[in-house]
């Protein structure tokens, strides 16, 4: 099963993810990171220095954050924004550089506001509680989303036979 980024990685797009993986399946959007399901190896090596925790496997992905799974899968299948061709599967992040442009989804998300919910009130879905911190470290002008579930996860690393410490 692959990995999916969700909503607390909007308007944050730390990157570090794109340095951890192995196969180079992470494409960078305008306002959000995007992992290609039919390139990801399920590697798990992504998810541990995402600060925000905005990745997991597409099976245990929280259900306030479900409609994020086939949204990743839409960025690849179906053409973006300004796009004649989707990207499908484009190679890599390397060969095609920053794509630019997001999904409807993404485009349509404002910072801080309740998960599942866009503007104009197209989705909607109950709990799914963020809270917007400010700028801080991450620059002007960028809002870092934080789920409000409790003190981040502690980083897990793999040791040599691949099992997670």
């Amino acid at each position: 099963m692959p990995y999916v980024i969700a909503a607390p990685c909007i308007d944050v797009t730390d990157k570090s993810c794109i340095e951890e993986c192995p196969v180079d399946c992470i494409y960078e959007g305008a306002r959000k990171l995007y992992i290609n399901p039919a390139e990801c190896i399920d590697c798990g090596a992504c998810e541990p220095v995402c600060p925000v925790d905005a990745i997991s496997q597409d099976r245990r992905v929280a259900g306030d954050q479900h409609e994020f799974v086939a949204d990743n899968a839409r960025f690849f299948s179906q053409p973006l924004p300004g796009r004649d061709e989707s990207l499908g599967n484009a190679g890599g992040s390397a060969v095609t550089g920053p794509v630019g442009v997001d999904t409807e989804l993404v485009a349509k998300w404002e910072a801080g506001m309740p998960e599942g919910s866009l503007k104009g009130g197209s989705l909607s879905s109950p709990g799914g509680v963020v809270g917007v911190v400010g700028a801080g470290t991450m620059g002007a002008g960028i809002a870092q989303v934080a789920r409000s579930r409790g003190p981040p996860r502690p980083a897990r690393r793999r040791d040599r036979w691949g099992s997670r410490s």
